[in-house]
């Protein structure tokens, strides 16, 4: 069973399973998130190199979401 917070449930089974390898990421409203000042840090940790290897670390790891970066 998946979190009482989790959507789009077929497409996280899919790559659980390894049908697809990843699915784009889509951001919608929400009213509130639990303990989410956490992510205005994100930007701060950005600005810092938080994804500068990412690649080098995670590029085995297939599944869910993607490391893909621009």
């Amino acid at each position: 069973m998946l979190g009482v917070a989790c959507g789009r449930v077929e497409e996280r089974t899919l790559a659980a399973f390894g049908i697809i390898n990843s699915v784009e990421s889509r951001f919608e409203r929400c009213n509130d998130v639990s303990f989410g000042g956490v992510l205005t840090a994100l930007a701060a940790q950005t600005a810092n190199g938080l994804y500068s290897s990412l690649n080098d670390c995670f590029a085995e790891f297939k599944g869910y979401y993607s490391v893909i970066q621009e």
